[in-house]
């Protein structure tokens, strides 16, 4: 009787642990990642207000769009850049999103244009 109630325990014991980790069904994660940008990047985008200045460093034909972030109104045209070419978008001050596809990739670069001016010879930049 006692050997019985060993094994109807360590049975009972069993099924709890089984029972207990079959509940995982299901696994979700999200993770944003930000790379810093090296001395020759794939799309190199910089701002010398007025222009926003977009340059292709790949090997490859890539379609480009620029949207002004929090403007519901931005240029719905992508861009065809191919290898080695320099585009440039003349642009207010602010913040600009730059939308980058090209075969098997894409990017989402954030830039920010800055008004400039000169007093003299000196040039002065102000958000």
């Amino acid at each position: 009787m006692k050997k019985f109630i060993g094994i109807l325990l360590i049975a009972l014991a069993l099924v709890l642990v089984i029972s207990s980790s079959a509940n995982f069904r299901e696994y979700q994660a999200t993770r944003q990642v930000r790379v810093s940008v090296g001395e020759d990047p794939y799309i190199d985008v910089s701002c010398k207000a007025p222009l926003l200045i977009v340059e292709n460093n790949l090997d490859e034909i890539v379609y480009i769009k620029v949207v002004r972030d929090g403007c519901s109104f931005s240029c719905p045209r992508w861009w065809k850049v191919y290898p080695g070419e320099i585009v440039p978008f003349f642009v207010f001050p602010g913040d600009y999103t730059v939308y980058a596809t090209w075969d098997g990739g894409g990017a989402r670069i954030h830039v920010k244009c800055k008004s400039r001016c000169w007093i003299g010879e000196e040039e002065h930049e102000k958000d």
